[in-house]
């Protein structure tokens, strides 16, 4: 049996997913250019720094990069008026995080009880 590959859906996707990319790409390079605008550049050019020496090892990335991280956050909350968008974002990830640990607390404790009662 013969399959048949429709070819404007195939280019159609292809094109989707680029263009994906290069909204990623725009996006990066402006909030890049925004943070290196502000005051706190150099505590983001340390923590891009940092990030790209690490970036292929989460623990390591976590544990070396932790005090620019701070510093960086502590220079974004001393100059709230600029960073501010920056700031929402980092506490919707920030929350989102918690959310996920509570949910994963919560499915370990409930397996852990059922095991428990099996005992």
């Amino acid at each position: 049996m013969k399959t048949t590959v429709n070819f404007s859906v195939w280019n159609k996707l292809k094109l989707i997913a680029e263009d994906e990319r290069e909204r990623k790409i725009e996006t990066k390079v402006a909030v890049f250019k925004f943070m290196r605008d502000g005051k706190c550049s150099e505590e983001f050019n340390e923590v891009h720094k940092c990030v790209t020496q690490f970036q292929h090892n989460d623990e390591l990335r976590k544990s070396k990069c932790s005090d620019a991280y701070l510093a960086l956050t502590k220079c974004c909350l001393t100059h709230k008026d600029y960073y501010w968008p920056i700031l929402l974002k980092d506490k919707r990830a920030s929350d989102d995080f918690f959310e996920q640990l509570v949910i994963k607390h919560k499915k370990e404790r409930e397996q852990f009880l059922q095991d428990l009662k099996r005992n």
